[in-house]
């Protein structure tokens, strides 16, 4: 599918034209989901910031006429924010709500001097009626700016969950189109043959280029939302594969989760019970050898669990000299006693 242009709403500048350089400030805002700060930028003011660059970008794309509209008016005017400011400095203020990299919403004193000098006088009271709003919905205030008495619109696509340049111009060519004109009325219409009658029974001339217009123009609106609805149900489909996933992952693992739950239990007790089992040995062979070290008894007590099953070598094991005395450890040929 083919994207339709954006339109430029801006005023035309005279002199040398400008050079096109670099990358346009909408090649990197498809949408209202293209923005970069998400967390700081809800939806509601990402289609403000949106439909304001689609405003005010020249026939190049870029913000360059406004940028240098803005240093006119900071060196016309010493006390203007703008003054003794250069492009350099215009751009990089500007980019903080203006294009993918945003961070913040301008004030609306900033928004309407923006719009005065980019737009037509023509069109300005239009264009300034869906700012207000636009501006409404993403300061959540109930009344307009403070002011402002002109008219307060929020378009149809404002409503939604996501915009593209594309929607927005083509609903600002639908508002700003000159209104059609009635024909004088008169009282007496010349002779002429009568044309043929229609379907539906209604006869007369039909405006075919302009019906095929509106019909291109809906063709393209109906692309750009078939194209966002399919995208919703590609992302929709993959989080329910991957829920699915984590479901049959989780069955699988629940089993097993549960039995390693009992066998730390299960451990846990043995655990006890040796501890118990071990305190019970020492305190009885401590009773025969009060001068043994509990570090003996120890060994000692590990040497008769490992030979449990094995047979006796005829001598019983025996404390023949206190370790703690010579250094010496238990006799590695001790047996078990009885």
């Amino acid at each position: 599918m083919t994207t339709v242009e954006v339109a430029c709403f801006s005023l035309p500048r005279g002199g040398k034209p400008r050079r096109k350089r670099g990358q346009t400030v909408l090649s990197g805002l498809a949408s209202t989901d293209a923005f970069t700060n998400h967390p700081t930028l809800t939806v509601a003011k990402r289609m403000l910031i949106l439909f304001l660059v689609v405003v005010l970008v020249d026939e190049h794309g870029s913000l360059a006429s406004l940028h240098e509209r803005l240093k006119e008016a900071g060196d016309a005017h010493p006390q203007h924010w703008a003054a003794s400011r250069d492009i350099t400095a215009l751009q990089s203020r500007t980019s903080k709500w203006l294009g993918k990299y945003a961070v913040r919403l301008p004030k609306w004193e900033l928004i309407v001097e923006c719009l005065r000098l980019q737009v037509p006088r023509e069109h300005l009271p239009q264009i300034l009626a869906v700012a207000a709003g636009l501006h409404c919905r993403a300061r959540q205030l109930p009344d307009p700016p403070e002011g402002y008495t002109g008219e307060v619109q929020v378009p149809e696509w404002a409503l939604h969950t996501r915009a593209t340049p594309e929607i927005i111009s083509a609903h600002l060519q639908a508002l700003l189109a000159p209104p059609a004109v009635e024909a004088p009325a008169v009282t007496s219409l010349p002779q002429r043959p009568e044309l043929p009658e229609l379907s539906g029974g209604f006869t007369g001339e039909l405006d075919v280029p302009a019906l095929i217009r509106e019909r291109d123009q809906l063709k393209q609106m109906l692309a750009i939302m078939a194209r966002g609805v399919n995208e919703l149900t590609a992302t929709a489909e993959k989080a329910q594969a991957r829920v699915d996933e984590l479901q049959r992952s989780f069955d699988l693992q629940k089993p097993q989760f549960v039995q390693n739950m009992e066998l730390v239990r299960a451990t846990r007790i043995l655990q006890r019970k040796y501890s118990r089992l071990e305190a019970i040995c020492v305190a009885q062979v401590q009773l025969a050898r009060p001068n043994a070290t509990r570090k003996t008894i120890l060994k000692y007590l590990d040497d008769q669990v490992a030979n449990v099953g094995t047979p006796r070598t005829g001598a019983y094991w025996e404390f023949t000299r206190d370790p703690d005395v010579d250094g010496n450890e238990v006799p590695s040929d001790a047996s078990s006693v009885s």
